[in-house]
């Protein structure tokens, strides 16, 4: 799934606004979203870091750094792990009978 689809329904799924996402806002609830879907594109998905950037309209150093951010809550934070199942349980259930949606399929 190409970059631009994959933040696309992980938005509408995950109740993200998508124009936030690309923005230059800093609080909490953007920041998390951010580490949210960078870490499960990275992780779950096996997709490049590099092509998520230019869909979130950031630096791929600071897409690597969003995965890293987000490998390490998902350890540490019970709930942003939950968040993350949830949402990977939500785009897998969502593309259910595409070939080759997810690195573990």
């Amino acid at each position: 799934m190409e970059s631009e689809q994959f933040v696309g329904m992980a938005c509408e799924l995950g109740g993200i606004d998508r124009e936030r996402l690309a923005s230059r806002a800093r609080d909490r609830e953007t920041a998390e979203a951010r580490r949210l879907i960078a870490a499960l594109r990275a992780e779950r998905w096996g997709q490049s870091r590099r092509d998520l950037a230019p869909v979130m309209n950031k630096n791929p150093d600071v897409v690597s750094w969003w995965v890293g951010e987000g490998s390490l809550r998902r350890v540490d934070d019970l709930s942003f792990a939950g968040r993350l199942d949830g949402l990977d349980n939500k785009l897998a259930k969502s593309l259910t009978g595409v070939k080759n949606r997810r690195k573990n399929s």
